[in-house]
């Protein structure tokens, strides 16, 4: 966070399913870029997403897509456009990072 700009901090509660989440921002006071705000989309994603898991769990199921197991890569998946943008840049940003694959692959290059 820059020392320059004011911020505020807002929370609240977020019931999904029966299950209270509760939330707590820190977010610039003044208006900014969308992409600005994906780490906090992010993060409400994630606990989402864990209580979409933990519901599943409570009723004796399982999920049964796993890390690497290539579904959602099958199938169209929404973002907004902002979302898109991030993920070239991080990417794009990945593939200069020393000591990754990516970063190797890079390096190897003539």
């Amino acid at each position: 966070m820059a020392d320059n700009e004011e911020w505020v901090t807002t929370k609240g509660v977020l019931t999904i399913n029966k299950i209270p989440i509760e939330l707590e921002m820190t977010v610039p006071a003044k208006p900014l870029k969308p992409h600005r705000m994906l780490p906090i989309f992010h993060q409400m994603a994630n606990a989402f997403t864990d209580v979409g898991v933990e519901a599943v769990q409570a009723g004796g199921e399982s999920i049964s897509c796993k890390v690497g197991c290539g579904a959602c890569c099958r199938q169209p998946v929404p973002i907004f456009s902002q979302a898109a943008s991030a993920s070239v840049w991080v990417t794009f940003d990945q593939g200069r990072r020393p000591g990754t694959e990516q970063g190797r692959r890079v390096e190897s290059k003539p």
